[in-house]
Formats: structure tokens, C-alpha cells, sequence
């Protein structure tokens, strides 16, 4: 059994690309921000972490998401209508295999379209997407508001950036696959399903780059990002915090403080109980301590824009051209 074809669909700029694979090994050739990292980071994320951002979605799709969320139904439904999809854009990865039907059956009987028919190639859709859209678009819109109209200030793509959101709305689905003449069919399977048979056909062991090159090391001090900083606390005039800054800092520390009291009231209360009392017992307290000067100095980030579609990207999207 072997891995002959992938097929990939709105994951980053892959919005539609095949790949056939040699028998023995197969190398993917090309200049920075060609799209070599994203495919074979697809596989990665799919069969190894889970760990997908709004920014794995192809940028073209990100109007898709973000008409959803202002309600544009015909919109977002008339783009959806002229892909073939659904609304909300989704991230696949279809995986072609070839078999041998006298001996490799059994590994795969679940990805059969007929138990009674001969075969010598199977394949499985894994498929990225909204559990519940509506539910996603309620959440969003019951967020507080910055605008007279009632809308939220900030798109849904913005909204899905936000720590754990991403995770909780969207998930990976299995199907199998059918070939139908020019057509590929698909059947839903059981995420338990999906996830034995995957993990029985392909395991993803990853070798990262040298030199701390790869998307994925910590710390180096290559990225552009940590020069500029270098650069900046080294030659430049540094922002000094206003009066008005500090207030608003002060201010916000102390609503923090009362708010960290309230939610670990209880908590505390139980530890303070704890041990043998005595005299010079002090009060635990949580308190916040953000500092000016510090929120200044670190609470930046270094995106590469595209400035027709307004778009954003995180420094580790844009391959090695600016390390």
C-alpha cells in the first residue's frame, strides 16, 4: 500500500493543488512563498497536531468567513454556490492510496464504496470545518459592540484569532472516498472511524530544517521581528508613556484586581484555610501589574500585509525571505 495522490483545497496558498508522490520519496522544488512548507505542513497539521489558525485558510477565503459573520447570506452563499461549498470555506486534504485487493481489504474495509467489488485504490477526505455555523455567527454577534449600527468593530476572521476560539467551533471530519467518472464522491465517517484508519495508513514524522529555520523553532534570533527589536532599543528614541497612558493603565489594573477577587474568592478562601492559623497570618490576594513602560515595549507584532485585500499575516507565514 502506498500514498500515490493528495489533493488540497484552501490552506494557505494551496488553494487547489494536486501532488502525485513518487514510489520512493518525493521533493518539493521551488522559490520562497512557493507553498513547499504548506505542503507539507498540511499533513502536519491533519494527522499529527490538530493545531490550526484562522491564517491556515487561503486568503481568498477569508471574505467568505467574514461576510458569514456580518450576515451577508446572499454573499457569502453566491461565493460559496460558484466553489461547490458551503458558506464557510473549509480546509481538505484528500489522500489517494493504492492497494493490493488480494491481501490489504481488511486494513481499509471501511473506506470501500462496494465490500463486493474489486479495487486497487482507496481514499479518505479530511475535512476542517464549522460544527455548528449558526452558533458561530450568534457567538460572534453577542460580542459587545463598538459601532452605532450593532455590529461588532471587528470581522469574524478577527474574532477566530482569539485564543481557543478556533478549537471551539471548528473540528476535523473523515469521509471516504468514491470516484464517479469525473466526480468524487463522499460518505461521512465516524470520527473514531476516521481517526483508526488514518493512524493505521499514515504516520507523519517530521525532521525539522537546520540552523533554526524552520517554522516551527524557538527563539532564533534570525526572525525580523527580533532584529527590529534589537534595532529599536538600540538606536532608536525610545516611546515614553503619557500621563493619560498611566491613567489608563492604573485604571485598568485596578478593575483587573477587583475582577481576579472576585472569580478567585472561593479558591483563596480554601487555601487561606489551609496549614495551622497563626498571628501574622496574611490575606492571599491576586492582583494585576501591568506597567506602562513594559506594554509599550512588548506588545508588538510584525505582520506582512496585503494591501488590496487588507489582509494580514504573522511573520512565521511568510516562509524564509526575511530571516
Amino acid at each position: 500500500m502506498k500514498l500515490t495522490q493528495a489533493y488540497i483545497r484552501n490552506f494557505r496558498r494551496l488553494e487547489d493543488v494536486s501532488i502525485d508522490f513518487e514510489p520512493s520519496e518525493t521533493v518539493f522544488v521551488g522559490p520562497n512563498n512557493s507553498g513547499k512548507t504548506s505542503a507539507t505542513e498540511v499533513f502536519r497539521l491533519f494527522l499529527k497536531s490538530n493545531e490550526f489558525s484562522i491564517h491556515d485558510f487561503s486568503v481568498s477565503q477569508i471574505a467568505r468567513l467574514d461576510a458569514f459573520g456580518r450576515g451577508d447570506n446572499d454573499e457569502s452563499q453566491e461565493n460559496a454556490d460558484s466553489k461547490g461549498g458551503e458558506a464557510l470555506p473549509r480546509i481538505e486534504l484528500d489522500m489517494w492510496f493504492s492497494i493490493d485487493p488480494d491481501t490489504e481489504f481488511g486494513r481499509v474495509g471501511l473506506l470501500l464504496p462496494d465490500a463486493e467489488q474489486v479495487y486497487d485504490k482507496v481514499g479518505i477526505r479530511l475535512c476542517y470545518g464549522a460544527t455548528d455555523p449558526d452558533k458561530l455567527r450568534e457567538d460572534y454577534n453577542s460580542k459587545p459592540t463598538l459601532q452605532a449600527t450593532g455590529t461588532p468593530a471587528k470581522p469574524l476572521s478577527h474574532y477566530l484569532t482569539q485564543p481557543g476560539t478556533l478549537k471551539r467551533y471548528f473540528t476535523v471530519e473523515y469521509f471516504s472516498l468514491e470516484e464517479d467518472g469525473e466526480k468524487v464522491n463522499a460518505r461521512l465517517l465516524k470520527p473514531e472511524e476516521g481517526k483508526r484508519i488514518l493512524n493505521s495508513l499514515v504516520r507523519v514524522e517530521c525532521v525539522e530544517a537546520q540552523r533554526k529555520i524552520d517554522d516551527h523553532g524557538h527563539g532564533g534570533s534570525t526572525r525580523l521581528s527580533n532584529v527590529l527589536t534589537t534595532y529599536y532599543k538600540r538606536n532608536l528614541e525610545q516611546a515614553v508613556a503619557s500621563d493619560e497612558a498611566n491613567q489608563i493603565v492604573d485604571k485598568h489594573n485596578e478593575e483587573l484586581t477587583d475582577h481576579y477577587t472576585t472569580v478567585f474568592g472561593e479558591l483563596l478562601e480554601v487555601i487561606q484555610g489551609l496549614g495551622v492559623p497563626s498571628v501574622n497570618d496574611r490575606l492571599l490576594r491576586v492582583v494585576s501589574s501591568l506597567i506602562p513602560e513594559v506594554a509599550l515595549q512588548g506588545n508588538t507584532t510584525l505582520t506582512y500585509i496585503d494591501t488590496r485585500r487588507n489582509h494580514e499575516l504573522p511573520e512565521n507565514y511568510n516562509g524564509l525571505a526575511a530571516r
